[in-house]
């Protein structure tokens, strides 16, 4: 098969396996595996047991173990606990509080929380002070994606280790980490102000709301907390250290103190300490749907990766793009992509590979490539038909979902054309270069 057919056939694949997913209400990973076998086996002369082994083992463990560490504070109640407090000791200043789940959804995202188990806490309480206070529904569900979304580079929630585990094999570890630290400042920085302009488009009165003070911590909550506290601490302590002053110490613990391994020990120890049913975290607080979409994609692009095909994309787009234009264009299509698909499970593992091709072809920085790529693939993921905005609109009433739904599919399109035209005309990404 020539790179050319191999490249048409790959297309086809990506875009069947969305449409009878959609159609069918299956998962589209589980008809990206099928149109694996099918190419690999009677297109390509691959064995099954070669095309079983392009199963994106390590991402798919990162994303489970992380998961399941996290979903026993989820399950238990610990998290909703800290965003309940810091609602209630805010809930006066009225004009704040779409600012104040913004910054609660950040906060509990960046404890662990994650992208996927973030929204599943913060999107039910947006959405009833938006009820209750009186503000516009479309603030409550851009608060809970701004904060979830600017997380991904946060290596240490399951987003962001998925994120770096896809990124970093073609990358380098070193450039993984600056892209994973520029992204995730950049996208902070943009979700804020688009934040404000929102919130400066649909101001009106608004109403106190009446709340409880929530009930004290228990004693299984108090306990979850101090063991995600100190997982989170043995994460990021050392590569702060590491980064600032080099060391065998640090080095050595930032190499084998991975996330999975205190994933898997620090749910080792939940279990021990009964502070939360396993069978139902693992059930209940693991993103099944999202692992199999990632997963099935995730081996339908190795396949592509194996015949050539990635290569031959990112020559082509080498040879096709002028060099100053080309991160403007990877801004573009990811973000077309990421308008119907999720960027982790679709577009990272597509385009991760090409980097390095991309880069010698166009002289341009592998992390240059990296955070224009993933600023793509994150900025239009608003759409309601894409994983962030669905996610993001999870405890909105019929009434807010109708308005937010409509909002949410015109905003995702006004993010991607005003944000490229911005950083088009000004020239920004290249300080990434």
């Amino acid at each position: 098969m020539t790179a050319t057919v191999g490249l048409i056939v790959f297309m086809l694949a990506i875009v069947i396996s969305i449409i009878l997913g959609t159609k069918l209400k299956m998962n589209i990973g589980m008809v990206a595996l099928a149109f694996t076998f099918l190419i690999g086996v009677t297109l390509s002369g691959l064995s099954g047991r070669s095309v079983s082994g392009l199963f994106p083992t390590n991402i798919f463990v990162t994303q489970l173990v992380a998961t399941f560490f996290y979903g026993f504070a989820s399950l238990n109640g610990a998290f909703n606990g800290i965003a309940d407090r810091i609602i209630y000791r805010t809930k006066k200043v009225k004009g704040a509080l779409p600012f104040v789940v913004l910054l609660c959804t950040i906060l509990l995202s960046m404890m662990g929380a994650g992208a996927e188990a973030t929204p599943v806490i913060m999107s039910p309480i947006a959405f009833m002070l938006a009820a209750e206070a009186g503000f516009h529904p479309i603030l409550a569900s851009l608060a809970v994606w701004v904060g979830s979304v600017c997380t991904i580079g946060a290596t240490w929630t399951p987003g962001g280790a998925v994120a770096y585990s896809i990124w970093s094999p073609h990358l380098g570890e070193e450039a993984a980490d600056a892209t994973s630290l520029y992204i995730m400042l950049l996208l902070i920085a943009i979700g804020f102000i688009t934040m404000l302009v929102v919130d400066f488009i649909y101001r009106k009165d608004l109403k106190e709301i009446e709340m409880e003070e929530p009930a004290p911590f228990t004693p299984i909550q108090k306990r979850s907390l101090m063991i995600v506290v100190i997982a989170l601490l043995l994460m990021l302590i050392p590569a702060v250290l590491e980064a600032l002053a080099p060391n065998p110490v640090t080095k050595w613990i930032s190499t084998h103190i991975t996330v999975q391994v205190v994933c898997l020990v620090g749910s080792l120890i939940f279990v021990i300490m009964g502070l939360a049913d396993p069978k139902e975290v693992f059930s209940k607080k693991i993103p099944w749907n999202s692992l199999i979409t990632l997963a099935g994609m995730g081996t339908l692009v190795a396949l592509a990766g194996e015949l050539g095909i990635v290569d031959a994309i990112g020559g082509w787009i080498g040879d096709s793009v002028p060099a100053k234009f080309m991160p403007l264009m990877l801004v573009l299509v990811a973000g077309l992509l990421s308008y119907v698909v999720a960027a982790s499970s679709v577009i990272y593992p597509l385009f991760a590979p090409m980097v390095p091709a991309l880069a010698a072809a166009s002289g341009l920085s592998p992390v240059l490539i990296a955070v224009s790529i993933m600023l793509g693939a994150n900025i239009s993921s608003f759409s309601p038909v894409s994983t962030g905005g669905s996610m993001a609109m999870l405890g909105a009433s019929e009434e807010q979902r109708d308005i937010v739904m409509t909002g949410q599919f015109r905003f995702a399109m006004y993010f991607l054309i005003i944000f490229v035209a911005i950083f088009g005309v000004l020239g920004l990404l290249g300080v990434f270069g």
